[in-house]
């Protein structure tokens, strides 16, 4: 378009006259500020517009069921509760792009060849039945992702820190999520010592598991026993370098005895010389615990630092 015309000014120059006070006072006085406008510039003309493109033929998508299409879902991240209560669909619109959309129409008509068709859409169902020991509502937040793949078989993704023991079972387009017992990730590793007893052959140690899982979790352990000069309050307050392992391997297993939540394990019918479990000696009992859980597995340190304690027993 055209540019439009710059304003005129109607005078290039004038003054304003400006007074306070009152004619006659000693305070009256009057200023005089000059003012000027200058002609505003004309506009520029704007360039010629750029000529449009063709528009792109339309393109065919082909839906050949007798109901409203909805939007496909193949994945969901779900409250457990919901999955027991209501259970969940998943469903996976497959499609496929052909040619000869041309063919479909009337001669002359102009549409893209192309075309997209739908040429399934699956839905499946899954839903969760709970037939563990343990109360439900410790779990109803934890949540499973559920996807279906393209076999149309619906995965199961379960969260890290939750141990599940369970079972899939498959009816028709259903699947069903068993869950026999349950257990935190986070739970499996509250092992703690409660102490040493005895000595010689009779030395033992005493631990306690805090969540009360062991009915459930097997556990096996490594142990490194050491000694030391030292007693039991200097390990404490200042810790020493001046160990010596006397031994370190697997805890055999007819050494360990599982009471309930409690394990007792007889340090001292390990193959340990007979000074090594003399009262008044100081010593280190290093454990690595494998706690296991249908198929799941972690490891817990634990150190315990004591001096032998009680009369001596003659080793048997």
């Amino acid at each position: 378009g055209q540019g439009g015309k710059g304003c005129r000014c109607s005078q290039p120059f004038w003054t304003i006259q400006t007074c306070s006070g009152r004619p006659g006072d000693a305070n009256y006085s009057c200023t005089t500020r000059e003012f000027s406008c200058q002609d505003g510039l004309d506009g520029a003309t704007g360039n010629s517009g750029r000529n449009g493109r063709e528009g792109r033929l339309g393109q065919l998508t082909l839906i050949q069921i007798d109901r409203p299409l909805t939007a496909d879902q193949p994945s969901a991240t779900v409250p457990l509760s919901e999955l027991k209560e209501r259970g969940y669909i998943l469903s996976k619109n497959t499609w496929e792009t052909r040619t000869g959309a041309m063919s479909l129409f009337a001669p002359g008509s102009l549409i893209d060849d192309q075309y997209r068709i739908l040429v399934d859409r699956s839905e499946r169902s899954f839903i969760l039945i709970w037939n563990a020991p343990q109360e439900f509502n410790r779990f109803t937040n934890q949540r499973f992702t559920l996807t279906l793949d393209d076999q149309k078989e619906m995965r199961v993704t379960v969260p890290s820190e939750l141990w599940i023991e369970g079972t899939t079972q498959k009816r028709n387009n259903v699947t069903e999520f068993v869950v026999y017992n349950a257990v935190f990730e986070r739970d499996v590793t509250q092992l703690e010592a409660k102490g040493i007893t005895g000595n010689g052959t009779d030395l033992r140690l005493f631990l306690e598991d805090k969540a009360s899982q062991s009915n459930l979790i097997g556990t096996k352990f490594k142990v490194r026993y050491r000694v030391t000069r030292w007693q039991a309050e200097d390990l404490q307050t200042s810790p020493r370098t001046d160990f010596v392992t006397r031994y370190e391997g697997d805890m055999p297993a007819n050494l360990i005895r599982q009471e309930g939540n409690q394990f007792i394990l007889d340090i001292g019918q390990l193959p340990l010389p007979v000074e090594s479990l003399r009262s008044g000696t100081g010593i280190e009992i290093e454990l690595l615990a494998t706690r296991s859980f249908a198929g799941y597995s972690k490891e817990q340190k634990l150190v315990i630092r004591d001096t032998i304690k009680g009369a001596n027993i003659p080793r048997r």
